[in-house]
């Protein structure tokens, strides 16, 4: 039957429930001479997620949704939140379930499905930059083994004016609209930092790879750069071939050496991650999907904060690229792959990593928006219990927070089969 029982409301002492406290623990009956099931939530808890919590952990009908938060409500000092809720859907109605009271605007979802591609167009120092490369260049000419990947005194001269036009032609890309090939102020830099990228660094060491890296994610931002890493230099290369001195190679010994520090992880996720910025480099992405997803995976699992947000916000590109190009990526092996990620980076993240939080759970809300097999894989795969830990944090009832608990509630209601 539906759900019935008591016995909630909260005083001054907290109620221990499998060994942490609530303000409330109820006794809720859903069916006849079966035993009450238990149900724990706190003042400031979202009552759509907690019965979302509830229902999956035992196994219960959708149906009983609205009945178990009408049950909540009438047992704690939430139902204050706000009017009566049939027909209430999980994202609002008559009312906002984050403030209550006062008519809302009634969207599905606050942040789904997600149609922009994100990139990191942070620039760097120039003057940094260039004393790291030049210090790892100074460390390689000292040993035999790697001293010819080394800069040349010209080289090493030349590499700040170089890496100033690279600086020069991101800047104008996140200003201005450029034409296919147009190189404009900065451009003549890129072609010999091109080949620099290509007979050398791009070569070094896991250890010393991460600020080749960083000029690779710089030189991806403008149209200019990205037409000399592909087009010209085809630079970014193949996870499937073995091809010394391409992107490709450098992302893949970065990600399986143990000498190499977590800065080499974290901008190996931005360097895919502005893949998305332009038509083509973005089909090199799209192509290399499956490859690069894995080559990267263990950034899902990193204690890193930096290194979490990267793949977060590829895993995001790549939901986002498979609702505008369809193609391979709307194929089910593709969304399996994206899903597993998504799970994965979401269930290892911390719940104060808001940046994260926000990241994979908009993208797992557009991943799921009207795909209702997908939707009960991720149930399989414990999606919800991420929401769950989501809604009973202290960081997600924040200010800041607000955001992660709207992308948690798209998530919920993407499960339910919402559009």
């Amino acid at each position: 039957g539906p759900p019935s029982g008591g016995g909630g409301e909260a005083g001054a002492i907290k109620k221990l429930h499998r060994g942490k406290e609530y303000d409330y623990v109820i006794d809720v009956d859903v069916a006849d001479g079966a035993p009450p099931l238990k149900l724990a939530l706190n003042r400031d808890d979202n009552p759509y997620l907690v019965a979302d919590a509830f229902m999956a952990e035992h196994d219960l009908p959708t149906t009983y949704k609205d009945q178990i938060v009408q049950f909540i409500l009438a047992n704690t000092s939430l139902k204050q939140a706000g009017p009566s809720l049939d027909d209430i859907p999980i994202t609002g109605g008559a009312f906002d379930p984050f403030t209550g009271g006062a008519p809302a605007p009634k969207p599905t979802f606050h942040h789904a499905p997600q149609s922009v591609y994100l990139v990191f167009d942070n620039l760097p120092p120039v003057d940094k930059l260039t004393a790291k490369v030049r210090e790892f260049s100074a460390a390689l000419q000292a040993e035999p083994s790697t001293s010819s990947l080394s800069l040349t005194a010209d080289e090493s001269n030349q590499l700040e004016p170089l890496l100033q036009g690279a600086v020069a032609q991101a800047t104008k890309a996140a200003t201005t609209t450029t034409t296919a090939g147009g190189g404009g102020s900065g451009g003549g830099q890129l072609e010999p930092l091109a080949q620099l990228l290509g007979s050398k660094l791009l070569r070094w060491p896991p250890a010393q790879i991460f600020p080749v890296l960083d000029i690779v994610r710089l030189m991806l931002l403008s149209e200019d750069g990205q037409l000399k890493l592909l087009s010209q230099h085809q630079l970014m290369g193949s996870l499937s071939a073995e091809a010394p001195g391409t992107v490709a190679a450098a992302l893949k010994a970065a990600s399986e050496s143990t000498t190499a520090p977590p800065a080499a992880q974290q901008l190996g996720c931005r360097v895919a991650v502005n893949a998305f910025k332009h038509p083509q480099p973005r089909q090199w992405a799209v192509g290399e999907r499956s490859g690069l997803l894995d080559t990267l995976a263990g950034a899902a699992s990193s204690s890193n904060k930096a290194v979490r947000t990267g793949y977060a916000t590829l895993l995001l590109n790549y939901v986002v690229a498979s609702r505008q190009l369809k193609g391979e990526l709307a194929h089910d092996e593709a969304k399996l792959q994206l899903l597993s990620g998504l799970v994965e980076v979401l269930s290892n993240c911390p719940t104060d990593d808001l940046d994260t939080l926000f990241r994979g759970l908009a993208a797992t809300a557009t991943l799921l928006v009207g795909d209702k097999a997908l939707a009960a894989l991720a149930k399989e795969l414990g999606v919800q219990d991420v929401l769950r830990r989501v809604n009973e944090s202290p960081e997600a009832k924040s200010p800041q927070g607000r955001r992660v608990l709207e992308a948690a509630l798209d998530v919920a209601a993407a499960l339910e089969g919402k559009q």
